[in-house]
């Protein structure tokens, strides 16, 4: 998000450790003229262990549930501004690690939320809480002479690849009373008609024509997460901004920040619900949904159909499921995992080769939860209560050649999308 804005002393006296109580970290001032670059402002990011929920679907009916166990290490900085890279294992609850890999993750925004909390004491309390949402893509192999796992942890096509792509999202969040960090870990891996589509996958299909996966945490007796289905309206796109990671033409290099671009206009319009895994008019897990949008520099999003040449409808979004409690971050919110082919037109790139290019993005959807505040540069605060972010992993420029593979494994990032969907 363009900004928080607090008192500077109150960010100094946070930066080296976020202790203080009753404040929060403060802004990622990532704002700043259209195509300037500017500092990233954002606090210590440390490992996460959590208990969590592996989810199974079978041709978008619930095949499953089973408690895992979801690690990280502490991310380190790439060369890319607002990227981090991160190991990860995922075990069953008797402490066996059944998965294991390395990914990245992109910073997308921040945010505040008001809500509840559980204190040492197990009294709950209202506090406000600061979320950094970042968007997270993995490649998870599993671990060979392990115990056998939860019947929904191991993708069938990881039977045939060394590794299987997962995407989603992690929140880092901050309770401002109590000065300690929470967390939220989604990632999903779908059937091979979504991951493993022939021609352009770099991994091989047919071992898991039907089977789609979560991993999702917090999933405990405090903060129980549940599996369901549920539907999505159209509305406008009024808020957020798109923004460049690092140099788009040199993938992967050390690059400045690049200041958020606000967007102008934006819809939302699902077409159609059902199921891609596989597809059928079946269970309304799915749904296509054609978004688009644009900034005020001058850069632009949309949804591309070009079913049957790859995977989607526009942008696929697919139901995961919600938290059902309000006495721990993120209270009741709802989940979907995104991902869809886009034209996108980078307006800092004009009169360069490929500033508009195909990019093909990932990332998340969350609705409800607690009450939520935005902030844009000196904008009084508006209250929120949907989260779109999307980041992409594959592009190829206008009149170039195309580059394959172009899905199915952690490729390079170029731009990230956010958006509050009305």
């Amino acid at each position: 998000m363009r900004s928080l804005l607090l008192p500077l002393a109150g960010l100094l006296a946070l930066e080296a450790g976020v202790k203080a109580q009753g404040l929060c970290f403060g802004p990622d001032l990532l704002t700043g003229p259209c195509c300037t670059n500017t500092p990233l402002n954002l606090p210590p990011l440390g490992p996460i262990s959590m208990q969590a929920q592996s989810v199974q679907w079978n041709s978008c009916v619930l095949a499953g549930q089973d408690c895992i166990q979801v690690s990280t290490s502490a991310p380190l900085p790439s060369p890319v501004c607002g990227q981090w890279t991160v190991s990860i294992k995922v075990g069953d609850c008797a402490g066996n690690t059944q998965l294991f890999g390395n990914g990245v993750l992109d910073y997308a925004r921040t945010w505040r939320e008001q809500g509840n909390t559980v204190d040492p004491s197990g009294t709950i309390s209202g506090t406000t809480f600061q979320v950094w949402r970042f968007l997270a893509k993995f490649d998870l192999s599993q671990v060979v002479g392990s115990p056998p796992p939860p019947p929904t942890l191991i993708p069938g096509d990881l039977a045939v690849n060394p590794a299987v792509f997962y995407y989603g999202y992690v929140d880092y969040v901050l309770d401002c009373t109590f000065g300690s960090f929470k967390n939220v870990v989604v990632l999903y891996h779908a059937s091979d008609w979504l991951i493993n589509f022939p021609g352009i996958s770099g991994n091989l299909g047919g071992a898991n024509p039907i089977g789609s996966h979560a991993l999702v945490g917090p999933d405990n007796p405090i903060n129980p997460f549940l599996p369901v289905d549920f539907l999505i309206p159209p509305g406008a796109l009024p808020f957020d901004s798109l923004r460049a990671v690092g140099d788009i033409n040199l993938p992967g290099t050390p690059a400045a920040c690049n200041a958020e671009q606000s967007t102008t206009q934006g819809t939302y319009v699902p077409l159609a619900f059902g199921c891609l895994n596989p597809p059928s008019l079946g269970p309304i897990q799915s749904a296509a949904v054609q978004i688009n949008g644009a900034s005020s520099c001058g850069s632009s999003y949309l949804s591309v159909n070009l079913f049957g040449t790859v995977p989607w409808l526009d942008m696929i979004t697919s139901s995961i499921g919600a938290w059902t409690t309000n006495n721990e971050y993120p209270g009741p919110e709802r989940v979907r995992a995104n991902e869809g082919l886009f034209v996108y037109r980078d307006s800092c790139q004009l009169g360069t080769p490929g500033f508009q290019a195909f990019e093909i993005f990932y990332g998340a959807e969350t609705r409800g939860g607690f009450t939520a505040t935005i902030q844009s540069g000196t904008t009084p605060p508006v209250s929120v209560a949907n989260f779109l972010d999307l980041v992409s992993n594959w592009r190829r420029p206008a009149g170039t050649p195309l580059m394959l593979p172009a899905i199915g494994r952690v490729m390079n990032s170029y731009h990230v999308i956010s958006l509050n969907p009305l």
